[in-house]
């Protein structure tokens, strides 16, 4: 599963929420197969934007969004599925950039004081 809802920007929980979104409504739609690779999509844009294109944890993301695309077309994904999910990673990199922006903006605590 590529899903891990345990992402956050830890300055916003509201990442976790719209990531969570995004499982919700793949789940609820008539191709609830699919989830999986719906959530894919969106941690690939997600962490691509957030932790930059060329960072562990992006390029895993993207591997694992590649891998189930593959699998997915073998089991007759079709064109415009195929658009809706690059449409989610375009999604989740629009939501991955603003949640990295807010992290750049807030001020960090030097201190070490909870």
């Amino acid at each position: 599963m590529c899903h891990d809802s345990s992402f956050s920007c830890n300055k916003d929980s509201s990442m976790n929420s719209l990531g969570e979104g995004v499982r919700i409504l793949s789940e609820t739609g008539k191709d609830g197969e699919w989830a999986d690779v719906i959530a894919c999509a969106y941690d690939a844009g997600l962490a691509t934007a957030f932790y930059g294109k060329h960072s562990a944890i992006a390029e895993g993301s993207r591997r694992q969004l590649h891998q189930a695309l593959v699998a997915g077309r073998a089991q007759g994904l079709d064109r415009p599925a195929i658009d809706f999910i690059r449409q989610v990673r375009r999604f989740g990199e629009r939501q991955g950039g603003w949640c990295r922006d807010r992290a750049d903006l807030e001020p960090v605590d030097r201190t070490g004081e909870p």
